[in-house]
């Protein structure tokens, strides 16, 4: 095993434009849906909650494999790099996995913010499989 997700259990993340534009969310979630490897997630618009002040809209995903995960977060960072021309300041994405709370931030689409905000959304994984041996 040692791969994190499996198709047994499918993570559920929840993605928030920080920071962002009006209109922000939905352009996000159609990059997504265009994509190949964000359609994969089934990404889908839901309204913020109390929690995220002023966020408005967020997006929903399911993600059932690591490299899922992975492109997902790519294709998500990709589009901050895109619209980084017309962004407000301090535009980023918050990712939050659902279940265990566990949220990360990027800010841009390098390899290393990729990495991290992956090693980061997988450690409650690490430890959950660490206490089962």
């Amino acid at each position: 095993m040692g791969d994190g997700l499996t198709g047994e259990r499918t993570m559920q993340v929840r993605v928030a434009v920080v920071n962002g534009a009006p209109g922000d969310a939905e352009d996000l979630l159609r990059w997504l849906q265009t994509d190949p490897a964000g359609s994969r997630t089934e990404p889908s618009l839901t309204g913020g909650d109390a929690e995220q002040m002023g966020t408005g809209e967020i997006i929903l995903a399911g993600i059932a494999t690591t490299v899922a995960l992975a492109d997902f977060l790519l294709v998500a960072s990709t589009w901050l790099d895109a619209r980084r021309g017309r962004a407000t300041p301090g535009r980023r994405l918050s990712i939050e996995r659902l279940g265990d709370r566990t949220s990360v931030t990027i800010d841009g689409a390098s390899e290393e913010e990729v990495e991290r905000a992956l090693r980061e959304l997988l450690r409650a994984d690490e430890r959950t499989e660490g206490e089962q041996e």
